[in-house]
């Protein structure tokens, strides 16, 4: 009995996330979340408290297995180059199945679960950002010049700003190639002539997978 509650509660979480992600957080409402698990919303204030709780678990969920995948993909990277692709392969699919409202929403609505995200960005990607950095400049691939806490600050808008449907909006621009082209452009400034070479055959090789 105990393992059916627990699938319940999990598969109202999935269904959330995924209706969340789709339309943003202020759109869904309980009645959709049931609608899309099958059960009744009785079923779903058994499990969780409002639709508050469920987003907090969801947002804090969303986060967590970022985490883990960018530390599971970048973990044992041959060079700081390898590391830059993976780690940028890992924020643009987090992103890119994303309505921007999400964020929107989560910033004017829901400040508590905002801070999770703010600390998820400043105290996570930013100081994994940040090491990528000083690692490519101990292999001799990074510049030696560059300001690791400029740089990587500057990484984390591009990323950002990749996403703002103001700034590439989806009818004129695919999000896959913005952000391809912007993380181009940040590498490029970064790299030493064998830092260069080697960006190259990551480059090609990723444009032949």
């Amino acid at each position: 009995m105990e393992v059916e509650k627990v699938n319940v509660a999990d598969k109202i979480l999935e269904e959330a996330r995924g209706l969340f992600l789709q339309f943003g957080l202020k759109t869904v409402s309980m009645d959709d979340i049931a609608r899309s698990v099958g059960v009744s919303k009785k079923t779903i204030y058994q499990h969780y408290k409002d639709k508050n709780a469920i987003i907090a678990k969801v947002v804090k969920t969303h986060f967590d297995r970022q985490k883990e995948l960018i530390i599971e993909t970048t973990t044992d990277t041959d060079n700081c180059i390898e590391e830059l692709y993976e780690m940028s392969k890992c924020m643009r699919m987090s992103v890119e199945s994303v309505n921007p409202a999400v964020m929107y929403d989560l910033e004017r609505f829901y400040p508590k679960m905002f801070k999770i995200f703010i600390k998820f960005k400043y105290e996570f990607i930013l100081e994994h950002l940040k090491n990528t950095l000083m690692r490519g400049m101990k292999e001799g691939y990074f510049r030696e010049d560059i300001n690791v806490d400029i740089i990587a600050t500057l990484r984390m808008a591009q990323v950002q700003f990749s996403f703002d449907p103001e700034i590439y909006p989806k009818e004129k621009f695919n999000f896959q190639e913005v952000h391809q082209q912007l993380f181009k452009h940040f590498a490029l400034g970064l790299l030493t002539d064998n830092g260069r070479v080697l960006f190259k055959h990551y480059f090609d090789e990723e444009h032949e997978a």
